[in-house]
């Protein structure tokens, strides 16, 4: 059923495409649409489409880089248990990245993330996550914003941001080998 609905949804954004070819939103829209249903080279080329009206659009800019991300963890993890939910998808590469020492290309995947999760618990989260890798990486201030960012998102119900922008307010020194585990969606 809501295959279904993604599909009707693309129908019609491509039908008012058709007659205004230059609508950014659309066209940031349909990216997201097909990146969604794992069509990569259709997301590619919408958000390309974008970029030929906006060079500067930082969704079609992140969007390249999501779908990117997502074809070569796909490649690369063939057999991988691919989540259902999109949000915990983007969320497992940047998780990936991180493990595998690539701290910079996990934090720019959660970054790009950030364009294509719509609920403040799924943001926080990947902030925070984004705060560990940069933790890990060293980048303290950098950890603080993140973690800054990630208490923006959802105050009321993630608290361990706050418990580290504690820990780094308290004691700049806080050691960075021996942080949890990333947050799961």
């Amino acid at each position: 059923m809501r295959q279904e609905k993604h599909e009707e949804a693309a129908e019609a954004l491509r039908y008012a495409q058709k007659h205004s070819p230059k609508n950014l939103d659309r066209l940031h829209l349909l990216g997201e649409v097909d990146m969604k249903q794992n069509e990569l080279d259709g997301a590619r080329k919408w958000f390309n489409d974008a970029l030929a009206i906006d060079p500067d659009s930082s969704t079609a800019k992140a969007g390249l880089t999501v779908a990117s991300n997502i074809d070569v963890f796909k490649k690369r993890n063939p057999d991988a248990d691919i989540p259902q939910n999109f949000a915990s998808l983007l969320n497992l590469i940047g998780i990936s990245m991180v493990r595998a020492g690539k701290h910079k290309d996990g934090i720019e995947q959660y970054q790009s993330a950030m364009n294509f999760v719509n609920t403040g618990d799924d943001k926080a989260k990947l902030c925070f996550n984004a705060g560990l890798g940069s933790l890990k990486s060293k980048d303290k201030q950098g950890a603080y914003e993140w973690f800054k960012q990630s208490v923006a998102h959802n105050p009321q119900n993630f608290d361990k941001s706050s418990q580290y922008m504690k820990k780094l307010e308290d004691d700049p020194a806080v050691v960075t080998d021996d942080l949890p585990e990333p947050e799961k969606f």
